[in-house]
């Protein structure tokens, strides 16, 4: 279906928004997020509600997103 090939192929057109927010986080905070996981996090918190995103919201939210909520996720998921 169209919806699951954007789930699958979307994070990897994401990929240069993802990093570049990754290496922000390690070097604003010193915290190491994959991009993985800052893609989980905004799949579950941000978009799974929404039917219709483009890609460049998809990069906005990427960029946008606080860093304090990226590391509370990744200190919950790490049992920190």
């Amino acid at each position: 279906s169209p919806t699951r090939s954007l789930r699958t192929s979307g994070r990897y057109q994401l990929l240069p928004a993802l990093k570049t927010k990754s290496d922000d986080l390690e070097r604003n905070s010193k915290i190491k997020l994959t991009e993985k996981e800052i893609w989980d996090y905004l799949r579950y918190n941000y978009w799974c509600n929404k039917n219709r995103i483009t890609l460049g919201e998809m990069v906005d939210d990427i960029l946008s997103t606080p860093d304090d909520e990226l590391i509370k996720y990744h200190n919950i998921n790490k049992g920190e």
